[in-house]
């Protein structure tokens, strides 16, 4: 979870590549972290990386995230 917040942090302070890098850690370390994929989609797509931010919208919404779900409707049109 520490990842988690630190990756949150970090996009907070507009640090998405630090932010994705901590949230990757957070992904490795717990796979069903929908939070983590939510956050790190959103990093993503302010890097211009659209399509990686949609791919982690759909894994953390498959998981049964809402928070993912209103994103892929938002930043996946």
């Amino acid at each position: 979870m520490a990842y988690t917040r630190r990756g949150a942090a970090k996009r907070r302070l507009k640090d998405y590549s630090g932010s994705i890098k901590d949230l990757n850690k957070a992904i490795e370390l717990n796979p069903y972290n929908t939070l983590a994929y939510s956050l790190r989609g959103i990093s993503k797509d302010r890097l211009g990386d659209k399509n990686g931010a949609c791919e982690d919208f759909i894994i953390a919404s498959s998981m049964g995230d809402t928070r993912a779900q209103n994103a892929l409707k938002y930043f996946c049109k």
